[in-house]
């Protein structure tokens, strides 16, 4: 029987020291805020995944803190994360050689389950189990808490300009206005690894767009996919042509 799901409301002290640590080493990110710091802790938040670098560099760096939504392998026993990390995610997704995936899968497959305990990862799934997702996330929204979120479709790898968003991020804020009358705000947030810059978009309120615009899911995500691609081309200091 499966353990139910507890709210991670702080990190933890010794993570906190590791991160600590990892800050000395790797260089912050240059963070351009829309919102000028008057970010909403109850929210959504959705970003690029950035290779493998993307969700580490969030941890450390990211202004307000968060649970993440990851796939539901990575919190699995040591032989499921090894399969995914090995097959799916270094050699699918960040098309590394089968020598180097192994040995990632290896090491890193032994201390991720901890990592992703640490941050109260929330497992993700394209069944119907994606119920037990949304009614994990409600538990932490209602604690006041914001949820980080990688939308993007990278079942041929990761892509600076974004090819596809899907609509989890949608039907999670639909289904929490109707079960709290609650319309979160979702920010978009891209970061760029090789200009090492972050922006954080203002929010966009989901149920205002179906209620008044009327717009469907597909249109939504299309629309959060759109300026995804645009805070793409500012992180490059150029505009599309």
């Amino acid at each position: 029987m499966k353990k139910e799901y507890k709210v991670k409301k702080k990190r933890g002290c010794f993570f906190e020291f590791l991160k600590t640590v990892v800050k000395t080493f790797k260089k912050r990110p240059k963070i351009i805020d829309y919102n000028n710091g008057k970010i909403e802790s109850r929210a959504i938040f959705i970003a690029n995944h950035s290779g493998a670098s993307g969700p580490f560099t969030f941890e450390l760096f990211f202004p307000k803190y968060f649970i993440p939504w990851g796939t539901h392998e990575m919190c699995g026993n040591y032989k499921m994360r090894w399969k995914y990390l090995y097959h799916i995610f270094y050699q699918q997704k960040l098309h590394y050689g089968k020598f180097r995936s192994f040995c990632l899968a290896t090491s890193f497959g032994l201390i991720s389950k901890s990592l992703y305990n640490a941050t109260g990862l929330i497992g993700t799934y394209n069944d119907v189990r994606l119920l037990k997702t949304f009614k994990d996330s409600f538990k932490v929204l209602d604690e006041d808490i914001g949820l980080l979120i990688f939308p993007e479709n990278s079942n041929d790898g990761y892509h600076e300009l974004i090819k596809e968003y899907f609509r989890g991020f949608v039907s999670l804020a639909k289904i929490y206005y109707k079960k709290r009358n609650i319309d979160l705000p979702v920010y978009n947030i891209y970061y760029n690894k090789k200009h090492n810059k972050m922006l954080i978009d203002k929010p966009i309120y989901i149920n205002k767009l179906i209620n008044e615009d009327k717009m469907n899911e597909k249109d939504i995500a299309d629309l959060f996919l759109k300026n995804s691609q645009q805070l793409f081309y500012q992180t490059c200091n150029s505009t599309k042509v």
